[in-house]
C-alpha cells in the first residue's frame, strides 16, 4: 500500500523521445475473510478435554493462504458443565478493513451419570 511511481521512456525509429511518469496510490479497501479449521460445531461429553482448533485468516493484500494474523477469539467453553458455547471469530487488516466474524458453536452433552 502507498505511492508507485513509474516513468516510461520511448523512441521512435527517427529518434523522437518521450517520457512520461506516472503516480500510483494504492489502497486496501478490501477486508480479509477468515476460514474456520474444522468443523462449524463441535459436540463433546462433559469432562473432556476442549482444544479449539482455531480460525485462518485470508486477504488479498496482506497475508498468504493459510496465514492466521491477528485472528481474535473471544468466548470459552466449560467442558465440566452441560450447555451450548460460542467462539467468535475476528479479524482486521492494517489498512482497517474488518473480516466478517465467524462463530464456532460447542455442545457439551451431559454424561449418563448427570441426568
Amino acid at each position: 500500500m502507498g505511492t508507485i511511481y513509474t516513468t516510461s521512456h520511448v523512441q521512435d525509429g527517427a529518434g523522437n523521445e518521450s517520457t512520461c511518469s506516472t503516480r500510483w496510490t494504492v489502497t486496501d479497501t478490501v477486508a480479509p475473510w477468515i476460514e474456520l479449521v474444522g468443523p462449524e460445531e463441535i459436540t463433546l461429553d462433559a469432562g473432556s478435554e476442549f482444544v479449539d482448533p482455531g480460525a485462518m485468516a485470508h486477504d488479498l493484500c496482506m497475508y498468504a493462504p493459510g496465514g492466521s494474523a491477528n485472528i481474535t477469539a473471544t468466548g470459552t467453553v466449560n467442558t465440566q458443565v452441560p450447555g451450548t458455547y460460542t467462539l467468535t471469530y475476528a479479524v482486521t487488516d492494517p489498512s482497517g478493513n474488518s473480516a466478517v466474524p465467524r462463530t464456532r458453536t460447542e455442545k457439551v452433552l451431559p454424561t449418563p451419570w448427570d441426568t
